[in-house]
């Protein structure tokens, strides 16, 4: 049978573990949301593109990467419809990803180099 002081360290230990637990899982959380809000905050839309039939979007975009980065401007291809272009800005897919290699290349008043996307029909 076990003794008492046996039962509550066992109750202390799941205590302390679950506590933990919980430390760890709200670090996670925070430095994922932290991640997300850096991406989509240093992401500006700088315009849409629609293709001829509609059924997609080009969206041009400029990413800010922080201070030891530069910018890069981005053209991404989703489907014409709202949470596809505010999805755009966390893929890693792009069709066309450009930097100014470190101020070589002029760039505009909000980073991007001058692209302007058309559609060939």
């Amino acid at each position: 049978m076990p003794t008492p002081g046996r039962i509550a360290s066992g109750v202390v230990h799941r205590n302390n573990l679950r506590f933990w637990c919980s430390v760890l899982g709200l670090i996670l959380l925070f430095g994922i949301v932290g991640c997300i809000a850096y991406v989509r905050f240093g992401t500006t839309v700088i315009g849409n593109f629609p293709s001829p039939d509609g059924k997609f979007d080009a969206v041009l975009m400029v990413r800010n990467g922080g201070a030891m980065t530069g910018y890069a401007t981005v053209v991404s291809l989703v489907s014409n419809n709202w949470i596809s272009r505010q999805v755009s800005a966390f893929r890693l897919e792009h069709v066309f990803v450009a930097d100014d290699n470190k101020g070589a290349i002029s760039s505009g008043g909000r980073g991007q180099i001058n692209v302007e996307p058309h559609w060939e029909i």
